[in-house]
């Protein structure tokens, strides 16, 4: 059976439950490596597990080589960018170093598809996809306010991380998967003799 024979809303959150139950992984294997060590020591290899969902779900061609790795570099200059917001404004704007890194991961990720679409590199994509990054992470301030006036590290607060990186993953990873199966319809036919 075909993917495309699939209706629509059913592919559509089968590809959102996949990256909601990524999200959650990713934040629980964070947390269980070493609770002390996160946020301030950002596991770089975290956005594995999202990398390689977006390339079985959206990369449909070779290129997805040089995807992959760009996609684990978003992941960590968006975290450190985050993170370096929080440091200085966390306390009066808690929702800022979440939207901070949710913008840049959202326009990364875009950019880091590009490699394997040239199509997506066109403003509307990027900007949009660095709006639906910025708005899914509004979850995180429910942990930057719990976590940001406490100056140390409590285990009570880790549980916040958990369903916001389901929600940010499920949301961009579901966006990506839309915007990609869009461009990867209209590739021409030489261009899809390459395709995987």
């Amino acid at each position: 059976m075909k993917l495309e024979s699939v209706p629509v809303p059913v592919r559509y959150l089968a590809v959102a439950l996949l990256f909601t139950i990524c999200g959650a992984w990713t934040a629980t294997h964070l947390l269980t490596s070493g609770w002390w060590v996160f946020p301030d020591q950002i596991r770089k290899m975290a956005a594995v597990p999202f990398a390689l969902l977006c390339a079985i779900l959206c990369i449909r061609t070779w290129r997805f080589i040089c995807a992959v790795p760009l996609m684990v570099v978003v992941w960590y200059i968006s975290a450190r960018a985050g993170d370096f917001v929080g440091f200085f404004l966390a306390d009066h704007i808690p929702f800022l170093p979440g939207c901070v890194g949710g913008f840049i991961g959202g326009f990364g990720l875009v950019l880091s598809l590009a490699t394997c679409y040239g199509r997506l590199l066109s403003l509307k994509y990027l900007l949009r996809a660095a709006a639906v990054g910025t708005a899914s992470a509004l979850p995180f301030a429910f942990w930057t306010v719990a976590y940001a006036p406490l100056n140390s590290i409590h285990r009570d607060v880790f549980p916040l991380l958990v369903p916001a990186f389901a929600i940010w993953q499920a949301v961009v990873g579901t966006y990506l998967y839309a915007i990609c199966t869009k461009v990867n319809e209209k590739i021409p036919s030489e261009e899809s003799a390459t395709a995987i």
